[in-house]
C-alpha cells in the first residue's frame, strides 16, 4: 500500500509538471540554452558544455513535441531522477516507510516552491545542477559511514563533470574535501581523486572542438586557449559576479541586507513550516552526527549566505528576478537535511508529517496557477512578429536584450526561420560579429565608432533594422517605427509601417498578463511602449503611458523610458500653456520616481505659473534636499522669493548659486541690486 502511494505520489508529480511545462522558448537564457542544445553550440560564458551535451540527447530521445518543448521536458526528467534517487536512499537508511512517506512530502516543498517550479518547466541549468547537488551529498553520507574508497573518486569524478553544469557547485566542495581530508588518505589516493577530477572536467573540452566547427552560437571563440580560460573563469562577468554592472558597496548595512534578502525569499520558497523543519533538522545532526553536520550546514551557508555575499547585487526587482534561480541549490541543501535528520528522530513524527503537508499544501497552492506556461507563447510570438516585419535580406542589428537575441537565434538556427536575415548583437558576443574580430578588445568610444562605421555601409545596400529604444542609435539618420523595432529611412528602404498594419500582422497573446518571472513582465510592455511613441495625441498618450507604469511599476527599463517620454510631453505641454495638464505629468513622474529633480524642478515653475507660490517653494526645497548643489533650484527659489519681495530670502539663494557658480555675471547683478534693495 504504501508503495502504491510513492508511485501515485511520482505520477502526480510527474503529470502535474508536464502539464504546467512551457511549449516554446521563455525569456532570459531559455532560447540559448534550447539552441547549443539543438546544435551543439557554446552558450555564454562558462559554455554549459554539459547541459548542451545533455540537451542534444534528450531532444533525440524525446518524441514528441518540437525542440524546445523537448529540452524543457528535459528538467521534468532531470526532477523525476532526483525523486527516485531520494525515495531509493531515503528507503535504505530510514528503513521506515511511515519516514520515507514523511520525506517526500518534505521534499515536495521544494519542488512547488517558486524558484525550483519555474525553473522545472522552462530551459534552465538549476535543476541539473539540483540533481548533481542531491548525488554529492548522498554519496559523501556513504564515503563518510564507508570504507570503500571508491566512493571519493565518483565524487570527484562528479564534481568535474558537475562543473561543466554550472559554476555554483562548488558551494559544496569545501565542506565535502574537509570531511574527504578526515579520511585515510595518502598520496597515491589524492593523486587519483585529481585525475577523477579532471576526467570529469574534461566536458570542457567540448568547447574548444564545437567552436573549431564553427556553430551558430559560438561565445567566446573558444578554440584559442585563452578564449577558453576567459569563457571557463568567466571574464566578460567576473567569476561569482552575475551582471557586468558595478556591485554595491561592501560594508555593514549592505551585508546585513543581503543576510534579510536570502532568508526572506527562503521563508517564501519553503514555507514557515519547511524552514521550521530545516532548523529541527540542523539541530538533530548537530547533536547526533557532526560529519553529516558540518557536511550539510556549511554546504548551505556558503551556497547561500555566502553566494548572497559574494554576487552583491543591488536591491532591487531586476536583480531580485536575477538571483532567483540560485535559490535553488541551497534550498535543496536545506531540504536533504530533513531526509538525514529523520534517521535520529523516532518521536513527533505526526508533528513534522503535519508541517510536511501545510508546507507542501502551501506551495502547492499558491503557485500551482502562478508557475504554469502551459500557454505560454510570449516569446515566440514576440520573434515571429520581429521575423514578420524584416523584409527579405535585411539585417537586424540589436541593442541588448537576451529575448530578442535568444529568441531569433532558436527560429533561425534550430527551427530554420529566416535565414535571409543577418542578426548581429552591437556587443559583438552573442551572434557572429560584423565588426572585426577584434571588437571586444578595443575601447568603448573606438567601439562605438565603428559600431556606426560599420552600420552606415549597409544602410543603400540592404534594409537595415534596429531593436533599440534609442531612435537616435545612428547619428545624421533618420529612423522611423516599424512595430518593436525601428528601420532606418534611405532611399534603398523608404516606406511606413503604420500601427493599423502592425496591429494587422502582429499576434498580441499574453502582452496584457502578469507573469510569475521578472523577464516576461519586462518583454510584455515592448509592444505597446513602441505604440506610445507614435502617439500624436498628447493626452492618449499620457494614459498609455501611466497604465503601462501602473501594470509593469517594477520594470527598470519601463520606468526609465515612461520618465524620459513624461519629460519630453510635460515640456511641449507647458511651451503650449496647458500648464493643467503639464503639473499631472510631472505628477506622474514623481510617483514613478519621487527623487526626479527636474520633475521638482519643473513643477515648481509650472505651479509659479498659475500663482501656487507656496506649492512651488515647496518643490524647489524638495530638489535642493536631494541634490544640494543643484544650481537651477538655488536660482528657481530666489527668483520665487523675489517676485514675493522677499528680499533677505532672495539674496541668500542667488548667494549660493554664486558659490556654486563663481562666474555668473548675471546672479552678480541680482545680488548688488537685492543688497541696495535691503538697505534702503
Amino acid at each position: 500500500m504504501k508503495k502504491l502511494i510513492i508511485i501515485f505520489y511520482l505520477f502526480f508529480i510527474f503529470l502535474f509538471l508536464l502539464r504546467n511545462t512551457s511549449p516554446f522558448v521563455n525569456s532570459g537564457d531559455s532560447g540559448e540554452f534550447i539552441t547549443t542544445s539543438c546544435i551543439l553550440g557554446i552558450a555564454h560564458s562558462p559554455g554549459y558544455p554539459l547541459y548542451s551535451l545533455l540537451g542534444k540527447i534528450f531532444s533525440f530521445i524525446i518524441p514528441f513535441g518540437n525542440y524546445a518543448y523537448r529540452i524543457n521536458v528535459m528538467n521534468i526528467i532531470f526532477t523525476m531522477f532526483i525523486l527516485i534517487l531520494i525515495i531509493l536512499f531515503a528507503e535504505k537508511i530510514l528503513l521506515d516507510y511511515r519516514k520515507v512517506l514523511i520525506y517526500i512530502f518534505i521534499y515536495g516543498i521544494l519542488i512547488f516552491s517558486e524558484s525550483y517550479l519555474k525553473n522545472t518547466i522552462q530551459t534552465e541549468v538549476f535543476v541539473l545542477n539540483s540533481l548533481f547537488c542531491v548525488i554529492l551529498i548522498i554519496l559523501s553520507f556513504f564515503a563518510i559511514n564507508d570504507d570503500n574508497f571508491n566512493f571519493w573518486y565518483l565524487i570527484f569524478f562528479l564534481f568535474g563533470l558537475s562543473l561543466g553544469n554550472h559554476h555554483t557547485i562548488i558551494f559544496l566542495f569545501p565542506s565535502i574535501f574537509y570531511l574527504f581530508l578526515k579520511t585515510k588518505i595518502n598520496f597515491k589516493k589524492i593523486i587519483f581523486c585529481i585525475l577523477f577530477f579532471l576526467l570529469g572536467f574534461i566536458v570542457y573540452f567540448v568547447l574548444p572542438l564545437r567552436s573549431q566547427k564553427d556553430p551558430y552560437f559560438d561565445w567566446g571563440d573558444t578554440e584559442k586557449l585563452e578564449n577558453l580560460y576567459r569563457v571557463i573563469l568567466r571574464k566578460d562577468y567576473g567569476t561569482f559576479q552575475l551582471t557586468i554592472d558595478k556591485p554595491l558597496e561592501r560594508n555593514f548595512t549592505n551585508i546585513l541586507l543581503q543576510i534579510k534578502r536570502f532568508f526572506k525569499k527562503s521563508i517564501k520558497d519553503l514555507t514557515i513550516f519547511g524552514l521550521i523543519l530545516v532548523i529541527i533538522s540542523f539541530y538533530f545532526l548537530f547533536i547526533n552526527n557532526k560529519k553529516i553536520f558540518v557536511l550539510i550546514f556549511t554546504s548551505y551557508i556558503i551556497s547561500g549566505i555566502g553566494f548572497m555575499l559574494l554576487s552583491n547585487m543591488p536591491f532591487e526587482p531586476l536583480y531580485d528576478g536575477i538571483l532567483e534561480r540560485f535559490y535553488i541549490l541551497p534550498n535543496t541543501i536545506a531540504i536533504l537535511s530533513c531526509l538525514l535528520c529523520l534517521v535520529y528522530i523516532n518521536k513527533f513524527l505526526i508533528t513534522i508529517f503535519l508541517f510536511a503537508i501545510l508546507g507542501f499544501g502551501y506551495n502547492f497552492y499558491n503557485n500551482i496557477n502562478v508557475c504554469n506556461y502551459r500557454n505560454y507563447y510570449l516569446n515566440y510570438d514576440y520573434g515571429i512578429n520581429i521575423f514578420k516585419i524584416l523584409p527579405y535580406n535585411s539585417l537586424l542589428f540589436m541593442d541588448g536584450g537576451d529575448d530578442t537575441f535568444y529568441t531569433l537565434g532558436y527560429l533561425q538556427a534550430v527551427e530554420r526561420r529566416r535565414k535571409d536575415v543577418g542578426l548581429y548583437d552591437r556587443g559583438g558576443l552573442v551572434f557572429k560579429s560584423i565588426y572585426g574580430k577584434d571588437f571586444r578588445s578595443l575601447s568603448k568610444q573606438e567601439k562605438e565608432v565603428l559600431r556606426i562605421s560599420v552600420e552606415k555601409s549597409f544602410i543603400n545596400s540592404r534594409p537595415v533594422f534596429y531593436s533599440t529604444f534609442n531612435k537616435n542609435i545612428l547619428p545624421e539618420e533618420k529612423l522611423k517605427y516599424a512595430g518593436v523595432l525601428y528601420f532606418v529611412e534611405s532611399s534603398f528602404l523608404n516606406r511606413n509601417y503604420d500601427r493599423e498594419f502592425i496591429t494587422e500582422i502582429y499576434s498580441y497573446r499574453g502582452i496584457f498578463e502578469k507573469y510569475c518571472d521578472y523577464r516576461s513582465n519586462a518583454l510584455a510592455p515592448v509592444y505597446l511602449f513602441m505604440e506610445s511613441l507614435q502617439e500624436k495625441n498628447l493626452k492618449e498618450k499620457i494614459k498609455l503611458l501611466k497604465y503601462l507604469y501602473y501594470l509593469y511599476p517594477e520594470i527598470d527599463w519601463l520606468k526609465n523610458n515612461c520618465i524620459i517620454e513624461l519629460h519630453k510631453i510635460g515640456f511641449e505641454l507647458f511651451n503650449n500653456e496647458n500648464f493643467l495638464l503639464s503639473r499631472d505629468v510631472y505628477e506622474l513622474i514623481l510617483k514613478i520616481k519621487a527623487d526626479d529633480v527636474y520633475a521638482l524642478l519643473n513643477l515648481g515653475v509650472n505651479y509659479e505659473k498659475v500663482g501656487k507660490f507656496i506649492s512651488a517653494e515647496e518643490c524647489y526645497k524638495k530638489a535642493m534636499s536631494i541634490q544640494p548643489s543643484n544650481v537651477r533650484a538655488h536660482y528657481n527659489l530666489g527668483s520665487l522669493y523675489w517676485r514675493q519681495n522677499k528680499w533677505q530670502e532672495s539674496l541668500l539663494m542667488f548667494e549660493k548659486v554664486l558659490d556654486l557658480e563663481p562666474q555668473n555675471e548675471e546672479v552678480k547683478k541680482y545680488i548688488e541690486y537685492l543688497k541696495l534693495k535691503i538697505k534702503s
